[in-house]
């Protein structure tokens, strides 16, 4: 539970107003990739993220990594619920398929959590400001024919 709340951490400080949030956002830092935060779900306690770069290739959009996280806002922690693309390679794809599903939840979340970190040392930040205006580009989704 430790990592889920490092987790939190590290999200809170990339969009610290998280709770406020809603649609599709994005931030830009630097020479870094442009970073996507779309809100999916959002309940008493909870809510559902998905958090990716896209990439453009020949027939549209590609999100790598493609996160789907899930938000305990009152236990204060972020689990990584899936990565979509984390069975590129036919080698991590055979290790993975022998790995217990702990080890793959483990291993989602440390990879989560390097990659939060990484965008904070690159100066990501999603806000929202006091009078509803969003402070990151607001994104339309099908603007990049999300998958």
């Amino acid at each position: 539970m430790a990592l889920y709340e490092e987790n939190w951490r590290l999200l809170q400080a990339l969009a610290p107003s998280l709770a406020d949030l809603q649609g599709a956002l994005s931030s830009r830092a630097g020479e870094d990739c442009e970073l996507y935060l779309e809100v999916l779900e959002s309940a008493r306690y909870t809510m559902s993220l998905r958090l990716t770069y896209l990439f453009p290739v020949d027939d549209g959009v590609e999100a790598d990594p493609d996160f789907l996280l899930r938000v305990y806002t009152d236990a204060r922690q972020v689990e990584a619920v899936s990565c979509v693309n984390e069975h590129r390679h036919a080698v991590l794809q055979q290790l993975i398929a022998e790995s217990s599903e702990l080890d793959r939840r483990w291993r989602r979340n440390v990879i989560l959590n390097k990659w939060l970190g990484y965008l904070l040392d690159a100066g990501h930040l999603i806000t929202r400001l006091s009078h509803g205006v969003q402070t990151s580009e607001a994104c339309d989704r099908s603007r990049f024919g999300w998958r």
